[in-house]
């Protein structure tokens, strides 16, 4: 999409993205290294909430077990999908060939 002259400048950022970083991080590592333990907490309890937060955060919903309830033999009337069958323009019988006649 772009020439390769777009190429050089966008990896020249980087480049001077990552210099910058790293002069950062040698004169002040608490600069960096804060945010990112923050940042990485959030995300790991966002992925992975505790239970004790869940039960902070939502204290009227129930907790359903991890392992799914077995099925029983017979669907109920409210379980079953409701489908409906939709007439076709193809023949009524199936052995029965249509062929077209032309009403000139």
């Amino acid at each position: 999409m772009y020439g390769r002259r777009w190429k050089i400048w966008r990896y020249t950022v980087y480049a001077l993205i990552g210099i910058g970083l790293l002069s950062v991080f040698s004169q002040k590592p608490g600069g960096i290294l804060f945010p990112l333990l923050l940042v990485g907490i959030i995300y790991f309890l966002y992925k992975r909430p505790p239970r004790w937060l869940m039960r902070l955060v939502y204290p009227s919903r129930p907790h359903s077990s991890r392992r799914p309830q077995p099925l029983s033999g017979k669907r109920t009337a409210k379980g079953r999908p409701h489908l409906r069958v939709i007439k076709g323009k193809g023949s009524k019988n199936p052995g029965e060939k249509t062929t077209k006649t032309s009403t000139h």
